[in-house]
Order: structure tokens, then C-alpha cells, then sequence
């Protein structure tokens, strides 16, 4: 099955209730379309909501935007409760928190730098039960390094496919754990 945006990864998932983790949070609003529109048991939403000046995209803003965010998110889940746990920390860590192979998915959108990719597909995926989905934002932005760190990660593993979304360097991709 084709999907042309994110908001229809769902489409390619079983019909029951489904537990994953979003990766990079921001203010909320991927993760309150998936609580609002997919058939979710629980949804983690992971992220440090503090500035990192060393990082690729927009977790070098200002901490203002990150406090907004996080006060914004915090709004939006209200209409949620008990459908989400916050992991309030960075995306490596956070794994920790999460049982192998638990999640029928993640998203990841968090440091877009090679290693920062590189590091979440590490620490996540073997949270993702064998037929789940690993996706993720950004993939076709030539800006970062998203591209290049999941085709290095699933080279001779997964093929990784793209999802167009509304504009290429939008674009983002997924892949199914074998």
C-alpha cells in the first residue's frame, strides 16, 4: 500500500489497538493526530523540550520556544488522558524507559544530524515488535542527515520507503522490522 503523508502510517498497521512512541515532539501537533485519528492504546511522547545549541534542527532554538512547545503539548493532551506518557528527556535515554520490542512504532524526529540518527534508530528499533514500523521526518531535506544515516542503518536490513508528504524536503520514510 502507497501512503503520500505521515497521518497515514496508521494505514498500514493492524486494526487493533496499537501503542508507539513519538521522537521529537516539538509542540504536539503530530502527536495529538495520532492520538485524535489512529486506534491508540497509549503513545509515548518523547523529548528533552530544552535548548541544545550543538544540535542539528530545532532543538538548537531558544529555550522559550522549547518551554511554549511544552506548555502548548501539555494543552493538547488534556482531551487525551491516559492514552500518552511524557518522556521528558534525551531521545537515548528515554529508550531505556521503554520495553523491547513493546511499540508497534515510532517516529522519529529528533536531532537531525547523521550520529543523532543514527544513535535513535539504535537505541529505538529494538523497541519495535518484529511487522512494526519504524518511521520518521525530514528524510529527503538536504540540510540534515536523515537520509543518509537511515540508508547507512537498514543497508542489507530493510528498504527503506519514502513518504512524500506535501513538500519534498518534507518527505519523510519508513520501514518495516523484519
Amino acid at each position: 500500500m502507497e501512503i503520500k503523508h505521515r497521518t497515514e502510517l496508521n494505514k498500514l498497521m493492524p486494526k487493533r489497538k496499537l501503542i508507539g512512541a513519538e521522537v521529537g515532539v516539538a509542540e504536539g501537533l503530530n502527536a495529538n493526530d495520532m492520538l485524535t485519528n489512529w486506534n491508540l492504546k497509549k503513545l509515548y511522547l518523547v523529548d528533552a523540550w530544552e535548548c541544545m545549541p550543538t544540535h542539528t534542527g530545532d532543538a538548537a532554538s531558544d529555550q522559550k520556544w522549547h518551554d511554549l512547545n511544552h506548555k502548548n503539548v501539555l494543552r493538547l493532551m488534556e482531551m487525551h488522558k491516559g492514552k500518552f506518557k511524557i518522556l521528558r528527556g534525551l531521545s537515548t535515554a528515554m529508550a531505556k524507559n521503554v520495553i523491547d520490542e513493546s511499540l508497534d512504532f515510532v517516529y522519529i524526529d529528533c536531532d537531525h544530524s547523521y550520529e543523532g540518527v543514527m544513535k535513535d534508530l539504535q537505541a529505538w528499533t529494538p523497541k519495535v515488535k518484529k511487522g512494526g514500523i519504524i518511521a520518521g521526518h525530514d528524510y529527503l531535506n538536504l540540510v540534515y542527515y536523515v537520509n543518509k544515516a537511515v540508508k547507512d542503518f537498514t543497508k542489507g536490513k530493510y528498504k527503506a520507503i519514502t513518504i512524500p508528504e506535501n513538500k519534498e524536503e518534507d518527505a519523510g520514510f519508513y520501514f518495516i522490522k523484519k
